[in-house]
């Protein structure tokens, strides 16, 4: 597993970041894993997709306010 992210890190993210440059976007990886306690471990991927669903709410959310700042 950690090979995988090694890879992604120093080389995938870097590559993805460049290009989303060009468009004026920004990348930023997130590891949904680190604030996992070895307790919640058991119910890490219920937390980790609860994570997404709320980032997805919120970066939805700021594309609105972006959109009306911007007219």
């Amino acid at each position: 597993m950690h090979v995988e992210r090694d890879v992604l890190v120093r080389s995938v993210f870097p590559e993805l970041r460049r290009r989303a440059a060009l468009h004026y976007l920004y990348l930023q990886e997130v590891e949904l894993r680190w604030g996992v306690t070895e307790e919640e471990s058991n119910r890490a991927v219920e937390l980790c997709l609860s994570e997404v669903c709320r980032m997805i709410i919120i970066g939805t959310l700021f594309l609105y306010i972006s959109h009306l700042s911007c007219c």
